[in-house]
């Protein structure tokens, strides 16, 4: 809840009602400020509170100066143009050129990525814009704080959207952050996530991982990548979330469509380019399976569609790919603990949506 706080203060700090924003994303605010600072909600819902702030701060196309612009317009645009790439090399150098054209204007960062031998580097360039300088926090203006925010919160992105592409992880060697210094706390926090050294660094920010990654074939389409944008940082922190990396890259394979069946388990072994028992035993280390994120995937998208849509459950079981709208009831209830109906009124009930 202190998570949700912190951006609650950022928002009132720009002028922008973040109980309003709170409310466009299911969230009571109040119900939040009520609640004990160590309280948890899913990150599904700080995703997309932070995608829904994102849109409000959005200024003449300005991309906020954090995170490598996720959320904003030319990060969406950039996705688009690499989604269809072959590997991730070919993917990394389409988002160079696209950088190239935008960041001049409207960002005050690029990628550049460089081989040496058995070795790449994903160079993460950053300049905190004079326009950008408004959506610095009051607390951290004057400070080294956004220069330090901004580049590494631009590596962690850069970071989990490679391995969101591969459906992997990418595996780093090192990693160096441009700073003149590095707080402790926050090289501890890095060094964590990234599972490797994290140093200062000269110059630019960068990540260095064995070239071979580069090689990768991607493993979205399209429809994948537009639910990923939806959703945004949820995704991209279950990629950076070590123990769950397999199973996050499961769900994002399963995106939202379910119509036309889901895949089998020896497929997505296949496109994971793994054996299937070298997948079942992950997704044992995992304590997981493949029809519990067969299943997780199909609750959380009829959680979307009765809280976003009009349509009926018939319906919503049908585009989950259910055949018998009573067998999706039944399975709601198995997930829920209620039932689809009883779901949608409980939310919509005197206007107090209840916190999931």
């Amino acid at each position: 809840m202190a998570k949700f706080r912190r951006l609650f203060d950022y928002l009132d700090e720009q002028g922008i009602d973040s109980a309003l924003v709170a409310t466009a994303v299911g969230l009571d605010a109040a119900q939040i400020e009520r609640a004990a600072a160590d309280d948890e909600l899913p990150g599904l819902y700080y995703g997309r509170l932070y995608n829904e702030t994102v849109g409000r701060l959005q200024c003449n196309d300005l991309t906020l100066p954090w995170g490598a612009g996720i959320g904003g317009k030319p990060f969406r645009l950039m996705a688009f143009c690499i989604v269809s790439c072959r590997t991730l090399g070919e993917a990394l150098e389409r988002a160079m050129d696209f950088e190239s054209v935008v960041s001049p204007q409207i960002k005050g960062d690029r990628i550049t990525l460089e081989r040496d031998g058995k070795l790449a580097r994903l160079v993460y360039q950053y300049r905190l814009l004079d326009a950008q300088n408004r959506f610095v926090p009051r607390a951290m203006q004057g400070t080294l704080w956004p220069l330090v925010v901004g580049r590494g919160s631009g590596l962690t992105v850069w970071h989990a959207f490679c391995g969101w592409l591969i459906g992997r992880s990418l595996e780093l060697g090192a990693v160096g952050v441009g700073v003149p210094v590095l707080p402790e706390r926050y090289r501890e926090k890095l060094a964590r996530l990234f599972a490797c050294p994290v140093n200062v660094a000269e110059g630019n920010s960068w990540l260095e991982f064995p070239v071979h990654f580069l090689d990768c074939r991607l493993v979205h389409d399209a429809e994948s990548l537009e639910d990923m944008l939806r959703n945004g940082p949820y995704q991209l922190m279950q990629m950076d979330s070590k123990p769950s990396s397999t199973s996050a890259a499961i769900r994002s394979l399963l995106g939202n469509k379910f119509t036309g069946g889901l895949p089998s388990f020896e497929d997505i072994a296949a496109r994971l380019e793994m054996s299937p028992s070298s997948l079942r035993r992950r997704l044992m280390n995992e304590q997981t399976s493949y029809q519990r994120l067969k299943d997780d995937c199909r609750r959380d998208e009829a959680i979307h569609l009765l809280e976003s849509s009009d349509l009926s459950v018939a319906a919503i079981g049908e585009r989950l790919g259910f055949t018998e709208t009573s067998s999706f009831i039944r399975s709601f209830r198995g997930w829920t603990g209620t039932t689809p109906r009883g779901f949608r009124d409980r939310r919509i009930d005197a206007g107090d949506p209840e916190l999931p």
